[in-house]
């Protein structure tokens, strides 16, 4: 379990896994300075949606006219 102040920041085991340093540097801040910037570890996962790269069978088959792939 990790406190700050009495505050408890992350437990294991109500969160079923150990915490990544992104996650308890945001949580961290919260707590200390809600305002301030983390810069790049203050950015969140892009969403299913937006992982998706999966393109149409148009995009593929220009795909494999470019790299001459049949």
């Amino acid at each position: 379990m990790v406190t700050l102040d009495g505050v408890e920041l992350w437990d294991r085991a109500t969160e079923d896994r150990f915490p990544e340093a992104k996650e308890l540097k945001q949580r961290i801040r919260d707590v200390i300075s809600p305002s301030r910037d983390l810069g790049h570890s203050d950015t969140t996962k892009m969403s299913v949606q937006d992982e998706d790269d999966s393109m149409n069978d148009d995009e593929a088959e220009e795909m494999r006219l470019f790299y001459g792939v049949n």
